[in-house]
């Protein structure tokens, strides 16, 4: 082999060996080849494939090196970093990263009632439940419940004990349509008969010649209630006075018999003292009657009254209560 072969061949062979010696220098030696090895360091595993393993020599949580929260498995983020931390409810932020627990004023549509009990009746202060929320509404009366929160205007039927006068007036005598009302309610009763009043409301059996009259029988009544009467059966009295007696005629009598056994010197007749207006009095004398007394009665006063009687005169006189006055 020439001189100049051996030349030749020697430059094939270095040209040969560069690419193995620029794979072992790597970029730390200027190299361009992909480095080979152990990682150093901060890192771990071999080249090209190296992972970190420490943070300035210090080793990191998982999630620092997957970057996933699903890896935090203990430990809370404290609300001054922006976490939860101990805070049990709504959560506010301030806008620096920092929580803190949020109240009804934090919210965007907060009302009243987010912070005053409103299952407090005492602490509903304004406004009217409407009928159809199971409230009063607008009603003006007796309330009805429909069993599923609706409230209505409660009629008689809805009560638990109403009877037909709930909605029918019984103050109408001609709405009551049966039964009798009792004696001691100021009905008739069971009573078949006249009827007398007590004047307190209570109703009994009126009773013959004390409460009235019966027709045809002889009497007085003990008690004139008519404002203008005249009395004209059964209310004769008979009297036989003696010189200087006092006749009194009792309230009832519609004619009075004086009748002596002869002539009197004296004598006195003293009218009905309670009559009422128009009644009607005639007082005969069957006998002569020198010297006539005859009085109103009580506080009665009396006009064209007689000073005295002859046989047979009968002195007829009419009350008028206006002015308390008999006038014969």
């Amino acid at each position: 082999m020439t001189n100049r072969a051996v030349i030749i061949l020697s430059f094939l062979l270095v040209l040969w060996a560069l690419p193995s010696v620029w794979s072992q220098t790597g970029p730390s030696g200027g190299g361009s080849a992909t480095p080979t090895g152990p990682c150093g360091g901060d890192l771990n595993g071999t080249f090209p494939n190296c992972g970190v393993a420490k943070i300035n020599g210090s080793t990191p949580a998982a999630v620092a090196t997957s970057g996933s929260a699903a890896d935090l498995s203990a430990g809370t983020l404290a609300a001054a970093r922006g976490g939860a931390g101990t805070i049990n409810g709504a959560l506010k932020a301030n806008g620096s990263g920092t929580v803190t627990q949020a109240a009804c004023a934090d919210l965007s549509n907060s009302v009243t009632s987010c912070s005053t009990d409103a299952t407090n009746a005492s602490n509903i202060a304004s406004g009217t439940l409407a009928a159809a929320r199971g409230g009063a509404g607008t009603i003006n009366g007796a309330l009805k419940a429909n069993g599923s929160g609706v409230v209505t205007q409660a009629a008689c039927a809805d009560l638990s004990n109403s009877v037909a006068s709930c909605s029918t007036d019984a103050t109408n005598a001609a709405n009551i349509s049966s039964g009798v009302l009792a004696a001691a309610r100021g009905g008739a009763g069971t009573i078949s008969g006249l009827l007398k009043a007590n004047g307190s409301g209570t109703v009994s059996q009126a009773a013959s010649g004390t409460d009235y009259i019966a027709p045809g029988a002889a009497g007085s009544f003990t008690t004139v209630t008519h404002t203008d009467v005249e009395i004209v059966a059964g209310c004769m009295d008979f009297q036989v006075p003696s010189s200087g007696n006092t006749i009194n005629i009792a309230s009832g009598i519609c004619e009075e018999m004086v009748a002596p056994a002869g002539t009197l010197t004296t004598l006195t007749v003293n009218l009905i003292s309670a009559p009422v207006n128009g009644q009607k009095l005639k007082v005969r004398f069957t006998q002569i009657i020198t010297t006539l007394t005859l009085g109103g009665g009580g506080s009665n006063s009396i006009v064209g009254n007689p000073v005295s009687a002859a046989l047979g005169v009968v002195v007829d006189c009419v009350y008028r209560t206006s002015n308390t006055t008999w006038y014969c």
